[in-house]
């Protein structure tokens, strides 16, 4: 079985022309930063094929624009559940 990952984005409308990788993780510190993203109510989105993509990244760095249509669609998706339009 492979490795628990995780991936967190971050977006700076100002900064960046796409969002970025500002952390990654897998196994146990996969797990520390999905804990971490519940306890501050940031949603959590899972896509194995999307977060080996965005694993491949490094840190720091925005995503690629074969990526813009999936990441997009994520965040679509925590808009809706946050209720923000």
């Amino acid at each position: 079985m492979k490795d628990k990952k995780a991936v967190a984005l971050q977006y700076n409308e100002v900064t960046d022309h796409a969002p970025r990788v500002m952390l990654k993780g897998k196994s146990e510190l996969a797990d520390i930063i999905m804990s971490i993203a519940k306890k501050n109510n940031i949603v959590q989105y899972q896509d194995r094929d999307l977060v080996e993509a965005l694993y491949a990244l490094p840190e720091g760095e925005e995503i690629s624009p074969d990526l813009y249509r999936a990441v997009a669609e994520v965040i679509a998706y925590c808009y809706r559940i946050k209720g923000v339009e």
